[in-house]
C-alpha cells in the first residue's frame, strides 16, 4: 500500500507478484484497499496493474462510507480509470455507499459530465436505485444541469 501511495510503480510490480502480499488488505483510517487509494489519486496505470491481478476484489468496499474503488475515481472525475472500471466484467457498478449513493449518483452530484455518460452506455446500470434520501440519479440531475441525458418514460 506504502509504494502505490508514494507511487512507487516497479515496487509495487514485484510486491503484487509475491505470495504473501494480501493485495485486499485494507489500511488507514478509512479502510482503503491499495486498488482504492490508487482511483482516489487519479493512478491509472496502478489501478490497471491491480485489476490484471487474478485476486483483486474489485468490489471491496471501504469501511468508511462504503465506497468502492469505482466510487473513489468517480469522486475525482478520473474519466479513465472509470472507463477502465466499467469495461472490467466483475466491476458492479451499482454498489451503494452507506447514504445509498451510487457511484452514477456521485458523478451527477459533481457534474462530471463524460463520466455520467460512460454509466448511462453501461448494460448493467441501474437507474431506478435510490439513496436514503429517496432520490434516483435523475432526481439529482433534475435539480443539475444533465436531466436532459435520462430518459424518463
Amino acid at each position: 500500500m506504502i509504494a502505490i501511495a508514494k507511487n512507487y510503480t516497479d515496487i509495487a510490480k514485484i510486491l503484487l507478484d509475491s505470495p504473501q502480499v494480501d493485495i485486499n488488505l485494507k489500511g488507514n483510517m478509512m479502510g482503503r484497499t491499495a486498488l482504492m487509494i490508487a482511483a482516489d489519486n487519479n493512478m491509472t496505470d496502478f489501478v490497471k496493474i491491480m485489476l490484471a491481478h487474478p485476486q483483486v476484489s474489485v468490489n471491496e468496499t471501504s469501511d468508511f462510507g462504503r465506497w468502492s474503488a469505482l466510487m473513489w475515481a468517480v469522486a475525482i472525475g478520473d474519466i479513465k480509470t472509470v472507463k477502465l472500471f466499467l469495461v472490467d466484467e466483475r466491476v458492479d457498478p451499482n454498489i451503494q455507499g452507506t447514504d445509498g449513493k451510487t457511484a452514477l449518483m456521485i458523478a451527477v452530484k459533481k457534474d462530471y459530465l463524460d463520466v455520467v455518460i460512460e454509466f448511462l452506455m453501461h448494460p448493467g446500470i441501474d437507474l431506478e436505485l435510490k439513496d436514503n434520501e429517496g432520490k434516483t440519479a435523475y432526481d439529482f440531475a433534475v435539480s443539475g444541469n444533465m436531466s436532459q441525458l435520462f430518459a424518463k418514460n
